[in-house]
């Protein structure tokens, strides 16, 4: 009964997000107010004044400067061209847009970004200018972008390329020699373009971890683990946020397991670049294997975990991201785990963390052989705009199971 318990939770708050007048906010429309009229009215008389006092003729009609309550093609000339004029339009700074982008397309194409998509006013960027650099989700006027030459399913700046290093040890271990060595592998995401208006997004990846190169207490062998991770998510701006995903473990050591456990957060944004959530880890089976040369048998299994966590965003525009959290174990072991990640280039990005379970058996009872712990190093490559790109509402929101995220116990 304990294990359905957060299935159901996360069934709820699915449905419960279409509510978008209280769960999870996301600027898919302008919705003007009043006062947002009175600031563009402004901004268009302040500039057409200034245009005419330095002699500088303004072609077309009043609808081409700013029409239908958004700025047009033609400010954005203008800007480009007469900058100190436009930087003078202070009142345009409460109207500035995180994220995706607005579902209408965006004002001006962006400079032409329509064939693979618009994006407006990402990263704190006035409205009409085509993310950070003139590079945002899904455009194409992108210097240092990849060819828009993938179909729409696939989109190069929500796949990442990621390898590191890593340490870890577990139930498994048996007490024993560590597992030191290396990791690579892939994730992938995007837009679920029928679900929920398009609002939600889907993602899957692998990684492989290879350990014990030089063999252990227990075998000669080295260890080679599979991870995949598969599931949906909703990003927003501030509110509700959830996602869920299946993990699958591939163990091949001294022993041979499959593994597989349901993975899921729900948290709320705050409009402090913050979020505080709830995650949990629940398994979805067990296996019974041999442990040693004698063949004697135990059952091994994912763990559950139950914990809260605090997220938040640092560096200009969001760009890094890093989380603490605490919690518990379905045997009642403790949990405290931290993970970041930050830019370093303009495609290329840092992440690390740790994981560390506190058994609740004494030392001499047990708890030797149960505590485990994770802590791991690693670059992210995304081929596309991706480290800038931080409010990308489809980009992966977990990153692909590994040692720290898919505990397992042995029994």
């Amino acid at each position: 009964m304990a294990r359905t318990l957060p299935l159901v939770l996360l069934v709820f708050i699915a449905t419960i997000t279409r509510s978008d007048s209280l769960f999870g906010q996301r600027p898919r429309t302008l919705g003007f107010t009043p006062a947002h009229e009175k600031l563009l009215d402004d901004a268009r008389a302040r500039l057409q004044a200034r245009l005419r006092s330095d002699g500088i003729s303004s072609e077309g009609s009043e609808g081409d400067v700013v029409g239908a309550g958004v700025i047009g093609s033609r400010v954005k000339q203008v800007a480009y061209q007469t900058e100190p004029y436009f930087e003078e339009i202070e009142p345009m700074a409460p109207m500035e847009v995180h994220g995706e982008g607005f579902e209408g397309g965006c004002v001006g194409s962006c400079g032409g970004c329509a064939p693979c998509g618009d994006h407006c006013g990402p990263l704190g960027g006035p409205i009409g200018h085509c993310g950070p650099g003139g590079c945002g989700f899904n455009s194409c006027d992108c210097g240092e972008c990849l060819p828009c030459c993938f179909p729409r399913l696939f989109d190069c700046r929500t796949f990442e390329v990621f390898w590191g290093t890593q340490g870890f040890t577990g139930p498994v271990n048996q007490g024993g020699t560590g597992s030191f060595g290396f990791h690579e592998g892939v994730n992938f995401s995007s837009r679920i373009p029928n679900l929920f208006c398009g609002e939600c997004g889907f993602q899957v990846g692998v990684r492989g971890v290879h350990s014990n190169f030089s063999g252990s207490n227990l075998t000669d062998d080295s260890r080679n683990q599979v991870f995949v991770t598969a599931g949906a998510f909703r990003r927003v701006d501030w509110g509700l946020q959830t996602g869920l995903v299946v993990d699958y473990l591939r163990e091949n050591w001294y022993l041979d397991a499959d593994l597989l456990q349901l993975r899921g957060e729900a948290s709320w944004g705050l409009h402090c670049e913050g979020e505080l959530g709830f995650l949990f880890r629940v398994g979805l089976n067990d296996q019974t294997v041999a442990i040693n040369p004698n063949l004697q048998q135990a059952t091994i299994t994912p763990t559950d975990v139950y914990a809260l966590f605090y997220r938040h965003r640092f560096l200009p525009c969001g760009q890094g991201e890093g989380r603490i959290y605490a919690g518990f174990s379905g045997q009642s072991d403790g949990l405290l785990g931290a993970d970041f990640r930050m830019p370093l280039t303009h495609s290329l990005g840092l992440e690390g963390g740790f994981t560390y379970l506190t058994p609740d058996e004494p030392t001499n009872q047990g708890g030797t052989q149960n505590e485990s712990w994770n802590i791991f190093l690693g670059l992210v490559w995304q081929p596309g705009c991706p480290q800038s790109d931080a409010r990308n509402y489809y980009r992966p929101l977990f990153r692909v199971a590994d040692n720290g995220s898919f505990l397992v116990d042995l029994q």
